[in-house]
């Protein structure tokens, strides 16, 4: 599996490589390996690069960086890499395997939290409207992935 610093992924992404370390070190972004000490590097594989083009797409959307980062972690982490995540604690409530290789993703804002609504593949999609929805984003993950696919050529 290719792995990049996080020089490397800021250049292949077009993002300031301070703004992208930043993210790590806030816990946005769990990197696939976490930089141990001095003299080593943050590891991002391009699970993470998925999750760095999402936080980006949200941002853009005027969800805050720390709601985003909690909801990324939960839709988008194969479950492969949670051994790699050093506080990772386990949530019974969150099937992230179910989600990873989803065609689009539903969120919502209820006024106070961003929430994950679910994950489905192509069809139609029927969406259960309820009150306390004030946004829905469905978000087409196969697009971020051929975006991320497309830059990394």
């Amino acid at each position: 599996m290719k792995l990049y610093t996080v020089p490397e992924a800021s250049e292949k992404l077009g993002i300031q490589h301070g703004r992208l370390r930043e993210w790590i070190s806030r816990q946005y972004i769990f990197p696939h390996k976490r930089a141990k000490g001095r003299g080593t590097k943050n590891l991002l594989s391009v699970w993470n690069l998925y999750q760095i083009r999402l936080f980006e797409y949200l941002m853009e959307r005027g969800l805050s960086r720390e709601k985003i980062g909690l909801l990324i972690f939960h839709i988008t982490v194969p479950v492969e890499d949670y051994k790699y995540i050093d506080n990772y604690e386990g949530n019974p409530d969150v099937e992230p395997e179910s989600c990873k290789l989803s065609d689009f993703i539903l969120i919502y804002n209820d006024g106070e939290e961003v929430r994950y609504g679910g994950s489905f593949n192509y069809g139609k999609v029927e969406l259960d409207m309820q009150d306390d929805m004030k946004d829905v984003i469905i978000i087409n993950m196969n697009q971020i992935r051929k975006d991320v696919d497309s830059l990394l050529k």
